[in-house]
C-alpha cells in the first residue's frame, strides 16, 4: 500500500456512509442541503489527512452516490432522488463531484496552513 493508501480507502468509506444516510436517514428524504455538506465535509477530511489536494480522492467520496442512484435506477429499484432518471442521476454525480472537490481542496488547504506556521 502506498504512503497514502489508506486516505483512499476513507475516502471510499466516507462516500459510502453518505450514500447510506442519503438512502435511508428520515425514510430517503433528507435534505439535499444536507447530503452536500457532508460531501464537503467528507473531502475536507480526506483533504486534511493527505495534505494535497487529489482529484483521485474528491472522485471516490462523490462516486459512491451517483453510483448507487444509477444502480438503482438500472434494476428498477424507485429511489429518492426526484425525478429519477438518468440525466438527473449524472448531474448529482457533477454536484457531488464538485463539492467533495471543494472539501478536498479546503481540508487540503487548512492542514497546509496550521503546519505552516
Amino acid at each position: 500500500m502506498t504512503k497514502y493508501g489508506h486516505v483512499y480507502l476513507i475516502a471510499v468509506v466516507l462516500g459510502v456512509v453518505i450514500t447510506c444516510i442519503d438512502l435511508f436517514a428520515d425514510k430517503g428524504e433528507i435534505s439535499p442541503a444536507v447530503v452536500l455538506l457532508l460531501l464537503l465535509i467528507a473531502g475536507g477530511i480526506v483533504g486534511a489527512i493527505h495534505s494535497h489536494f487529489s482529484l483521485a480522492l474528491a472522485v471516490l467520496t462523490a462516486i459512491c452516490l451517483p453510483a448507487t442512484h444509477l444502480t438503482l435506477h438500472f434494476m428498477g429499484h424507485k429511489t429518492t432522488l426526484q425525478p429519477d432518471t438518468v440525466p438527473s442521476i449524472l448531474m448529482v454525480g457533477v454536484v457531488s463531484l464538485c463539492a467533495a472537490a471543494l472539501g478536498v481542496r479546503l481540508g487540503a488547504g487548512v492542514r497546509r496552513a496550521s503546519a505552516w506556521r
